[in-house]
């Protein structure tokens, strides 16, 4: 709990699908502690032409989750001769979270639009800890429930 004069430093990112694709944000701050360490970092990074991820956590290890994915990605979209898709892009995110789990600490949103599929959001983790609401919507995949 946040006593009188004190300021919460914790990571705000989101994405929101709407008819025409999703729209990602969020904060600038890197936060050690309590002590605010950077104030314009870029918290929202490309894994390929549509697809982007939002990234909380340690700053380090969210970096490296996606320039892994984004890897991953680019060779997966070379085999296929076309974009990958945004849930394979998922996918390959939750693969990698999984994989290092123990050594990592990070959480991505992934979010973008594809051919197939249209504008979709999805968590790198699904875990009730996070605190992110997902308000179902008429046709929802399920693939973001809490």
């Amino acid at each position: 709990m946040l006593r009188s004069g004190e300021v919460h430093t914790g990571t705000t990112i989101m994405a929101v699908e709407f008819d025409g694709g999703v729209v990602v944000g969020s904060d600038s701050r890197v936060s050690v502690g309590k002590a605010v360490v950077n104030r314009v970092f870029n918290k929202l990074s490309p894994l390929h032409q549509h697809i982007y991820c939002a990234l909380s956590g340690s700053a380090a290890d969210a970096q490296a989750m996606v320039d892994m994915a984004a890897y991953q990605l680019e060779l997966h979209g070379l085999e296929l001769e076309e974009c990958p898709l945004v849930l394979a892009a998922a996918n390959v995110v939750r693969n990698i979270s999984y994989k290092y789990r123990e050594d990592l600490s990070a959480h991505l949103i992934v979010a973008g639009w594809d051919q197939r599929d249209g504008g979709q959001v999805s968590l790198s983790q699904c875990t009730p800890s996070l605190g992110v609401p997902h308000y179902p919507r008429e046709g929802d995949r399920g693939h973001m429930s809490f």
